[in-house]
């Protein structure tokens, strides 16, 4: 596989939305009933729906939390506004009702996508291990300010393309890089919680579900496993001000233009499951 980055319009099969789920299950679910619930009720449902092109399950290894990742490509954001996923809420089990609102944090953020690129050759398998890498670089970003009087929109715009032009022709160096796709968030709803009023209520505190979710969503996937993707050589030479959470950003535009400042908070997540659809 060569890792020259390509960027094409997707085919008309192809997922341009996407429904990313952060998960913690804190003290009153243990992990053997969440993952029993996620696995065999509540990802398997949903695959139900027209329009899930994919389930996936991925478990943090970068210490931080939330710990569970779950994402659902989608051919459009549509699909979660259709009589087909309401009714997945209507006909709900107890059991999925109970779990939910017992968990430390659950947050679900809708997605569409601007922009992707991947590795010569790659093809997305719908539905199929293939598809998902066994690593995955999430970036979260947002324009917070600008050093010119142009309106947010121009200073996000020339973010976005700095971050494609620049970031991932780096990221796509990296040995294994198997795509990298950016998005823009539509919506997020915090749907657990309940647990935060018993112990351990500060463990998300600083994490993706004790703050507002930022704008811009990048994911990046390698097919090789973590430690092997995040050891290399091309990989730590794309980091920039790696001690600073979430990082800082100065952008240098063309002479008379103001540089957009943003700031990026990562994430690192390997496989856990992927679903056959």
């Amino acid at each position: 596989m060569t890792t020259s980055p390509a960027s094409s319009p997707p085919p008309t099969m192809s997922p341009n939305g996407l429904l990313y789920v952060y998960a913690e299950c804190g003290p009153n679910v243990t992990e053997e009933k969440f993952h029993d619930w996620y696995d065999n009720e509540h990802a398997p449902a949903r695959l139900t729906v027209p329009g899930f092109l994919s389930a996936t399950r991925y478990k943090s290894n970068d210490f931080k939390v939330p710990t569970w990742l779950a994402t659902y490509d989608l051919t459009s954001t549509k699909i979660l506004s259709t009589p087909e996923y309401a009714k997945l809420r209507e006909t709900a089990s107890q059991n999925e009702r109970d779990i939910i609102g017992s968990l430390l944090g659950l947050g679900r953020g809708i997605y569409e996508l601007i922009d992707s690129m991947h590795a010569s050759g790659y093809e997305v398998k719908q539905g199929s291990p293939v598809a998902s890498g066994k690593f995955v670089y999430a970036v979260h970003m947002q324009v917070v300010g600008t050093t010119s009087d142009e309106p947010r929109e121009i200073a996000e715009q020339a973010f976005l393309q700095w971050y494609s032009k620049t970031r991932v022709p780096l990221l796509s160096k990296v040995p294994g890089w198997m795509r990298s796709r950016i998005f823009r968030l539509v919506d997020f709803t915090e749907m657990g919680g309940g647990a935060r009023t018993h112990k351990g209520q500060n463990a998300l505190v600083n994490s993706q579900l004790d703050k507002p979710p930022m704008k811009f969503l990048a994911l990046h996937e390698w097919d090789r496993e973590g430690a092997d993707v995040t050891a290399s050589h091309e990989f730590k030479a794309t980091m920039v001000n790696d001690d600073e959470v979430p990082w800082q950003v100065a952008l240098g535009l063309k002479e008379g233009e103001g540089a957009p400042l943003a700031e990026m908070e990562d994430r690192r997540f390997s496989l856990y499951k992927a679903f056959e659809h």
